[in-house]
């Protein structure tokens, strides 16, 4: 008899052990299936690792045709919720989800691994990206190996080492990143993140989705050009008003286009490196894997503050002006889209300092934005 419970109580273990494992096998497989998905943009970390996570984020900005913004400081501010890529965003009139990754030095080179990396989920993506005259500046106009090492995950770069080498991209423009692991460790580390994301990722945003019990609400705004007013057909309200828009520009110092307390920071309008060709060469590379991997890229040239060194010391401005007819060049060369963002330069009310935009710059870069996508869908 008590030979019989001992074999019983064996037999319960063993299920109960293979019913646990078969439920922690299972459910990533039937996360895979269902495929929850997050309305919001990933973090950093997922981007950073290159992993299952943004994988899935730029699939699911394929497949709601949805357009993925990237750039540096001036992407990254949040602006009250209000910076260019949110108020494209809300539009009714692109009525496409819009979605930005933004930062300090996030230049093109940090996503070169992760293209090279992942051909397919960038292939066909819709990519608007920011160029930001001001990078060509000195302490910027050069490879930054802090910056580099902020975005990206030295695991993905030695992942792709050899085929980054093969496409002349490495040595110059991810050549300092910081190799601590073997490939072994690296292989084990991805292929258990992979695993774990299932529960820390996929099933949380099953459990929000559940709980949300939301339906999307329809865009009923859209951006409109100072004093006139909606497509009356359309019924769709303006994101900002006539009143709105002159409060946006009332906030920046009318004489130096600037807010009033970075004019106490008595700070210079940075010069041009004329010594270094690195963003150059890091937007022409750029451009090449575009087309070597089939992206949808939309080049934006952006602005700068020309009110401000015109005020400051006025002779660094000839420098900006070869920067951006050198850049201009290079975009007509290669025959990419792009839209010309530079006359907001002379336009006051646009900046917040010598290299950001301001809300109502954010306003303007939207609508020049908006312009192209409409005129082009």
């Amino acid at each position: 008899m008590l030979e019989v419970n001992k074999i019983i109580k064996e037999k319960l273990w063993i299920s109960s052990v293979s019913a646990i494992v078969l439920c922690f096998v299972a459910i990533p497989l039937l996360l895979v299936v269902l495929n929850p998905v997050s309305d919001e943009i990933i973090e950093g970390v997922y981007v950073k690792s290159g992993n299952r996570i943004f994988v899935n984020f730029l699939n699911r900005i394929k497949s709601e045709n949805g357009i993925l913004v990237l750039g540096t400081s001036e992407t990254g501010n949040e602006l009250n919720g209000n910076n260019y890529f949110d108020l494209l965003n809300r539009d009714a009139e692109i009525n496409r989800p819009v979605y930005a990754l933004g930062g300090a030095g996030r230049l093109a080179n940090v996503y070169f691994p992760l293209i090279i990396d992942n051909p397919d989920a960038f292939k066909d993506l819709n990519v608007l990206y920011y160029i930001n005259p001001t990078y060509w500046r000195f302490w910027l106009n050069n490879f930054n190996e802090d910056y580099f090492n902020r975005y990206i995950d030295s695991s993905v770069v030695y992942r792709i080492k050899d085929r980054a080498i093969q496409l002349g991209v490495y040595k110059e423009f991810m050549y300092h990143a910081n190799f601590q692991k073997g490939t072994l460790k690296i292989k084990a580390n991805s292929l258990v993140d992979d695993f774990r994301s299932f529960y820390y990722y996929d099933l949380l945003n099953l459990i929000e989705n559940i709980e949300k019990h939301e339906k999307a609400f329809p865009k009923e705004q859209c951006l409109v050009p100072f004093l006139q007013q909606p497509n009356k057909s359309q019924e769709y309200s303006p994101i900002y008003d006539s009143l709105a828009v002159i409060a946006l520009k009332g906030k920046i110092n009318p004489i130096y286009n600037c807010l009033d307390n970075f004019l106490e920071s008595k700070t210079p309008f940075p010069m041009i490196d004329t010594t270094s060709n690195y963003q150059d060469n890091l937007l022409k590379v750029f451009i090449s894997l575009t087309k070597e991997y089939d992206i949808n890229c939309v080049f934006y040239l952006g602005p700068y503050n020309r009110i401000y060194g015109s005020q400051k010391n006025p002779e660094v401005l000839v420098e900006y002006e070869r920067v951006v007819d050198r850049i201009k060049l290079l975009l007509d060369q290669n025959k990419v889209p792009y839209i010309d963002g530079t006359e907001l330069s002379d336009l006051s009310g646009t900046f917040m300092d010598v290299q950001h935009i301001s809300e109502y710059g954010a306003y303007l870069t939207a609508l020049q934005i908006k312009g192209y996508y409409v005129q082009n869908k």
